[in-house]
């Protein structure tokens, strides 16, 4: 019984995942498609595939354990809250016109990145750096790939894509990451508008070491 309470935590976490961390109503966004997948689409479903298998690696398949320690759940009640912090960030002050993502703490990235998402006009003409995670998109009624930096909070439950464009120097896919590579990316923050949606993007970006 325990361990079944246990597959519905873990089910109800994978929501919180791909639906609770990505209420975008009041941020920018990123590209829609007319029925295509977003960023933020492939982003989800990364997430729900990867933190599904972690945590069933660490629970265990759904199947009746009567004699399984109901303390045992909390882990995925802590993990719960803790989706929500993407909503409950504050606006922060940004100084100077370099922020060096690399350099914070997990909570302070993001914390940062949040802010990208709901205050994108404080972060305008920045140089902006950040360590994640390669992913990318193409989409399919235009065909134009899409490239951005997938970064987690401090507990791995919520992530946030971050839209990047390479300069000329870098050819695909060549030179480029592969899906899901770690990477660090500079670039300088921007928005752009198509249609009733807004975006953000990092312009110019070039790929650093780590």
């Amino acid at each position: 019984m325990m361990k079944k309470m246990r597959y519905i935590a873990v089910m109800t976490l994978v929501v919180l995942i791909t639906s609770g961390c990505a209420d975008d109503s009041k941020a920018v966004s990123s590209r829609p498609g007319s029925g295509a997948k977003t960023v933020d689409d492939v982003i989800a479903e990364q997430m729900a595939a990867s933190d599904m298998s972690s945590l069933i690696a660490e629970y265990g398949e759904y199947e009746e354990d009567d004699d399984a320690s109901y303390g045992e759940t909390s882990g995925a009640s802590d993990n719960s809250a803790a989706a929500t912090s993407f909503h409950t960030a504050e606006e922060i002050k940004v100084d100077g016109d370099y922020v060096d993502l690399t350099k914070q703490s997990a909570t302070m990235i993001y914390t940062t990145v949040y802010n990208m998402m709901y205050y994108p006009e404080n972060f305008v003409g920045k140089t902006i750096k950040m360590t994640g995670n390669y992913t990318e998109y193409v989409a399919e009624d235009t065909g134009k790939r899409y490239f951005a930096c997938i970064i987690k909070d401090a507990t791995a439950c919520c992530s946030q894509g971050v839209e990047f464009e390479l300069t000329s120097d870098y050819k695909y896919p060549d030179n480029y990451p592969k899906e899901e590579d770690p990477i660090t990316v500079e670039g300088v923050f921007d928005l752009y508008k198509e249609g009733e949606y807004e975006y953000c993007t990092l312009r110019n970006a070039k790929l650093c070491e780590s």
